[in-house]
């Protein structure tokens, strides 16, 4: 469960190593730098490895990932969007759909890698390689399996937010706390907050 984002050289990098497991990780535009060649995820001289369940979102002519002399590598149930170069493409990875991040962005203080509902990533992931908790310590799975990238998506803290501007809710979706906001000239006696799933 890790987030690697706008970095001046590659996202995760795996050199010289044996007996590696890389999963459940979100890589997003790394490789930021202009005499940089680099991937989201890079293998290198590397013995038996397990890449599984990561989302690779590369930066302009940047590779998704790159494989250097390799034995034993397995890689699949990645979610590759946005890429012009993929050097090793999984049987069950997925191709070229957005995982519909809340805010992908490169800068610290707006970027948000958390899923919306309806991801490709949600409930795509290989079980049997998939963390048991994601990044902010949500159990994983919370649906009907487990989700590809660092968060696990949790349908019961969503938040839907009324469109006519009278009522506010932030953040939306909501995990440990909502902001209310209520128009003066609304007359309101009651409010019942529901989650995704109508509890």
């Amino acid at each position: 469960n890790n987030v690697l984002y706008n970095n001046g050289g590659g996202g995760l990098v795996i050199f010289k190593s044996d007996n590696v497991y890389a999963g459940n990780n979100t890589c997003y535009k790394n490789g930021q730098h202009p005499e940089m060649t680099s991937a989201e995820i890079s293998t290198n001289y590397v013995h038996n490895a397990l890449i599984y369940n990561n989302i690779l979102i590369p930066g302009t002519d940047e590779r998704a990932n790159f494989f250097n002399m390799v034995d034993g590598v397995e890689y699949d149930y990645n979610l590759i969007f946005d890429a012009d170069i993929i050097d090793w493409q999984g049987a069950n990875d997925i191709i070229g759909q957005d995982p519909l991040f809340k805010n992908a962005y490169t800068n610290p203080i707006q970027a948000d890698f958390r899923l919306n509902a309806g991801s490709p990533a949600i409930d795509a992931a290989f079980a049997d390689f998939s963390s048991s908790t994601d990044i902010l310590g949500v159990p994983r799975p919370q649906g009907n399996g487990f989700d590809i990238g660092a968060y696990e998506f949790d349908p019961s803290s969503a938040v839907f937010e009324k469109t006519d501007h009278l009522v506010s809710i932030f953040p939306n979706p909501a995990q440990d706390w909502i902001q209310i906001e209520i128009a003066n000239d609304f007359d309101i006696e009651e409010i019942k907050i529901f989650n995704a799933l109508g509890v």
